[in-house]
């Protein structure tokens, strides 16, 4: 083993690798759940909640953001939009093949043409756009940390109570009393 590899500073770096590859799987799989559940509980753009622990102090502000446009369209007609381009005067950046360059297809680009010309899909082009999920919106103040690692001896701790409260089959979610999640 090379010198540069082997020491205390090593050891420790593999070990933290260790324990964030572990953070990463179970909490993300958490994080997803806890994600999915409030879109279906009714949470919408604009609502605002605040995690607490059980006595009460808030941990994080909880938002759901309005829906992202996500997607693509899809040229399938190369000569019909490069017609279309040159009579409009927009540069469309293909190439003699045809090959679009990621610029002229993107998302924004695209939706901007659109608009630009009375939200006519130029002919040749498909749209393959619809709309993402709302996202959840997760602040938290340096105070905030604070207070939630103090609920919790242990990284294990905190990941048990995350897996427990995600997986239980008890819905207390209209006990408004449970201290995990209260609207403001």
């Amino acid at each position: 083993m090379s010198e540069l590899i082997s020491g205390e500073r090593t050891r420790m770096a593999l070990r933290t690798l260790a324990l964030a590859k572990l953070i990463r799987s179970r909490v993300g799989a958490a994080e997803k759940s806890a994600k999915e559940h409030l879109r279906e509980s009714g949470m919408q753009p604009g609502d605002r909640l605040h995690a607490r622990t059980s006595a009460g102090e808030s941990v994080a502000t909880v938002s759901m953001g309005k829906p992202r446009r996500i997607g693509r369209f899809e040229i399938t007609d190369a000569f019909a939009f490069v017609a279309w381009c040159e009579e409009n005067g927009v540069e469309h950046g293909g190439k003699p093949t045809y090959v679009f360059p990621e610029a002229t297809t993107s998302l924004a680009r695209m939706e901007a043409l659109i608009e630009r010309f009375g939200g006519e899909i130029p002919p040749g082009v498909v749209d393959l756009t619809g709309e993402g999920e709302p996202s959840v919106i997760v602040r938290q103040t340096p105070q905030q940390e604070d207070v939630l690692l103090g609920e919790f001896s242990s990284a294990r701790a905190m990941l048990e109570a995350a897996a427990h409260t995600l997986n239980t089959d008890d819905d207390t979610e209209n006990n408004t009393n449970n201290g995990v999640i209260d609207s403001e």
